[in-house]
């Protein structure tokens, strides 16, 4: 909201740094909320649902930046942008501090009874709860564990196209309308497009057992077909190269179910926390280097950038199938050392001679990581 104060560059830039810190902990926060509140298997519907809002804030956007572009005020029209959308911004950040509690146990619209069960229940898998002790072994852990720099140069790849999509973007909207808010219209399909690839993933992934990140990879590899269209197509199929824009959006919808990996894959308060940390430090990261690959002198097809951008995503695609092995290596492994064949969810084994049994899982409470857990079964 302070922005349509900013009267310089330098003011403008204090708050553009300052409304990135605080934005920053937005997402690892409600992916951890989510980890503690529902069980793994929810885990991937749930991160979609609440992902989706960034779509429908495009879309709602558009329209909203449409017509306040239309205000004929003393007031420039990007300052009531800025002053409308903070206050929205604002208005709701005071509702979820009132109404969103971090955990079930402070859940105040919970009976006592209530508030154990809904606690107890995402730990029948994971055994992972909201703790304020820092653990240091847990946070070792993180650091040595092969999944979390997996996860780290996943999130790495993919984050560096993002800058790509401000530079196509505009371009190619710009080529359809000349009016600056008119351009908010034009991308609101994109917004569309997210939504549905988003919450279409999520349920599939929630559908479909041990497909989680080939749908991932799937989703990178729509997107890399965005990047050829928007790329490699004639100027003059400004149609063609805007659907490439639109449909790049499958790329974004392989984030919520990156981090339901981490949700429901990392077992351990501490770890999941160092793991989400680490994780943002590559989204930032390539969002960062993004636009440095993007040559002024290239447009409006920018070659370089795009070259070096559809290479990103089939790391992308090659590192989360990689990491789907890693986790089934470890699963097998698991089974076969302690002669059982366990599902990751929910918590049966078969033995192997062919006999059947119930896990026993350990006491909830233990805050253990998942390489403590010797029960502990990664969900692909």
């Amino acid at each position: 909201m302070c922005h349509g104060a900013a009267s310089s560059f330098i003011s403008l830039l204090i708050l553009r740094v300052l409304l990135g810190v605080f934005e920053s902990i937005i997402s690892p926060r409600f992916s951890l909320i989510t980890g503690i509140w529902y069980k793994p298997s929810e885990h991937s519907l749930r991160h979609g649902i609440w992902f989706a809002g960034n779509g429908l804030a495009s879309i709602f956007g558009g329209v909203l930046g449409y017509v306040i572009g239309k205000i004929d005020d003393k007031i420039s029209a990007w300052r009531w942008l800025f002053i409308i959308f903070g206050l929205i911004t604002f208005t709701w950040s005071i509702i979820l501090m009132l109404f969103l509690p971090d955990s079930a146990m402070t859940a105040k619209w919970l009976t006592p009874d209530e508030r154990e069960i809904a606690h107890s229940r995402p730990q029948k898998n994971i055994n992972s709860f909201k703790s304020t002790r820092w653990k240091k072994n847990q946070a070792v852990e993180a650091l040595t564990d092969l999944k979390t720099w997996l996860l780290f140069f996943y999130t790495a790849f993919t984050s560096l196209p993002n800058g790509g999509v401000t530079n196509f973007t505009s371009v190619i909207i710009k080529g359809l309308s000349h009016d600056e808010f008119h351009t908010l219209l034009l991308g609101m399909p994109q917004g569309a497009c997210q939504v549905i690839f988003a919450l279409t993933a999520a349920l599939l992934a929630t559908k479909l057992r041990k497909s989680r990140c080939i749908i991932i990879a799937c989703l990178l590899c729509v997107a890399m077909l965005g990047w050829c269209l928007v790329g490699y197509l004639p100027e003059s199929h400004i149609g063609g190269r805007l659907g490439g824009v639109f449909i790049f959006a499958a790329y974004a919808s392989g984030f919520p179910l990156s981090l339901s990996i981490i949700a429901s894959d990392v077992g351990g308060y501490t770890k999941k926390t160092v793991v989400s940390a680490i994780v943002f430090l590559a989204y930032c990261a390539g969002n960062i280097s993004g636009p440095q690959v993007f040559f002024a002198r290239q447009a409006p097809h920018y070659r370089t950038g795009c070259k070096i951008c559809i290479i990103c995503l089939c790391l992308g695609i090659l590192d989360i199938l990689v990491l789907r092995q890693y986790m089934d290596w470890d699963n097998k492994k698991r089974d076969r050392v302690q002669g059982v064949c366990i599902e990751a969810e929910p918590s049966k084994l078969v033995e192997l001679d062919g006999g059947s049994g119930v896990v026993q899982l350990p006491p909830s409470g233990l805050d253990e990581t998942d390489l403590e857990q010797e029960s502990f079964r990664y969900i692909l």
